[in-house]
């Protein structure tokens, strides 16, 4: 019988680096509406079929406007992966993310 050691068995089964998009509402001074947080990258990791916890991603910085930026997830507590996010401006045609907003516009 052969014994895996934990150490092994910690590490992630694919190195590829993951990349999420997150579109957002943007003023006309190119700013956005609201702010990017660990929440709304936990809910575009879950699209990937990736589930982490939103306590465990920490964003790099500061979130202000469209662009490529980085955050921290930690995987465990010696284990940290860097991931990027792309945020672009929503499609007018798509969904409200926020409920308030869909409450003013009915």
């Amino acid at each position: 019988m052969r014994w895996r050691s934990t150490r092994q068995s910690s590490r992630p089964r694919s190195s590829k680096k993951v990349t999420v998009e997150i579109p957002v509402r943007i003023g006309e001074n190119g700013r956005l509406f609201g702010a990017v947080t660990g929440k709304d990258v936990a809910e575009a990791l879950k699209k990937q079929n990736i589930d982490v916890d939103r306590r465990k991603i920490s964003i790099n910085g500061e979130v202000t406007g469209e662009g490529v930026y980085e955050a921290v997830v930690k995987v465990h507590p010696n284990i940290a992966t860097t991931i990027k996010i792309h945020v672009r401006k929503e499609d007018k045609s798509a969904p409200h993310r926020c409920s308030a907003h869909r409450l003013l516009v009915a």
